[in-house]
């Protein structure tokens, strides 16, 4: 009996670079070009200054650990072939 597919991501064309990236293994993030704001997810529109201009830049691997899991069972039915993982809820030093 084979598993059902697994959910995959379905961007729009604010996240488009996200998952592009994420694809190639890189975690890059949104930056509004005009006040410098960090967001995520990516959306099309600065929620602090309005601006429809933004950027994605590298991510600096730097961050702070709050909590963390090793999932042996899986979430979903699809994803019982890849238990054990990891799941980690990490604060960012971009924000």
């Amino acid at each position: 009996m084979s598993s059902p597919p697994r959910p995959v991501p379905d961007p729009d064309v604010a996240g488009a670079p996200f998952w592009d990236a994420a694809a190639r293994h890189e975690l890059v993030l949104q930056k509004c070009t005009s006040c410098g704001t960090v967001r995520h997810p990516p959306r099309p529109m600065c929620p602090v200054c309005n601006s429809m201009e933004s950027m994605f830049e590298q991510a600096s691997g730097g961050g702070r650990i709050w909590s963390w899991v090793v999932a042996h069972a899986p979430v979903l039915p699809s994803f019982a072939d890849k238990v054990p993982y990891n799941v980690v809820v990490v604060e960012l030093e971009e924000g």
